[in-house]
């Protein structure tokens, strides 16, 4: 799940001017993104989406002749992330580009011309449009569902569903493709993913790295020199990307 407010936002640009992309950049600066990732060759794409928690790419669609075009990193973004939101920027939108890209499933399309309402809209709309189709609470899985509440978190165990109360939960991180909520020592598994459970926890948990989302309850001490925070006596690391939020959500501690 991606944030739906639009200032929260990882968005991935992929456009090889570097003027053109210091525009676009400035104007998404001007809409509040700030986490803006830029990159003009698929080989710092596909580096982005290893290491990055990115939530929405904007393509260009000719990236020059000879080179991989604004539809080929779709088609990889596609196969990485099939949902994640993809809006593309070209200079002439033509029948032919809407021939190549519809494959991709494009949420809309921008003129070079844009200005900052039209991609306020263009983001706004595919935004919305994610979270329509997404909107659900349960996980279906063959093996490890889950069930949120507004007070607990519900893990199948053996062939039951175990409810376990948020507040028990210290953190949740994720591991060789599953996650794990860590309860008093135990931890119990899960196949919803770290984004989804954020959203859905999210005035209860907070991600500080791209593997733990953590309980701000159980949060003892923050050490930014060395980037990481204890639970108890387990220390957990800060994530570079999500050092800045942490410090702002935990303000009210000052």
């Amino acid at each position: 799940m991606i944030n739906t407010d639009i200032k929260q936002l990882q968005v991935q640009l992929v456009e090889d001017d570097p003027n053109f992309a210091e525009l676009i950049v400035k104007l998404l600066n001007s809409l509040g993104i700030k986490q803006v990732v830029v990159s003009s060759n698929y080989e710092d794409v596909v580096e982005a989406f290893k290491e990055q928690e990115i939530e929405f790419a904007l393509l260009d669609v000719d990236l020059g002749k000879g080179k991989a075009s604004g539809i080929d990193f779709a088609r990889y973004i596609r196969k990485a992330r099939p949902n994640l939101p993809i809006v593309y920027i070209t200079s002439l939108f033509t029948e032919q580009t809407f021939r190549e890209t519809r494959d991709t499933l494009p949420s809309s399309f921008l003129n070079k011309t844009m200005d900052q309402l039209s991609l306020y809209q263009a983001i706004d709309l595919a935004v919305l449009q994610y979270v329509n189709s997404t909107m659900t609470m349960t996980v279906s899985s063959s093996s490890q569902p889950l069930q949120i509440t507004n007070q607990k978190v519900f893990f199948k165990v053996g062939n039951a569903f175990k409810g376990i109360d948020k507040k028990d939960v210290s953190y949740f991180y994720a591991k060789d493709k599953m996650t794990y909520a860590k309860v008093s020592g135990r931890n119990y598994p899960t196949n919803m993913a770290l984004k989804d459970l954020e959203v859905y926890l999210q005035d209860d948990f907070i991600r500080i790295h791209k593997t733990y989302l953590v309980n701000k309850a159980y949060i003892d001490t923050i050490n930014t020199q060395e980037h990481k925070l204890l639970i108890g006596d387990e220390p957990l690391p800060i994530g570079h990307a999500y050092e800045k939020s942490l410090m702002e959500e935990l303000d009210f501690l000052k």
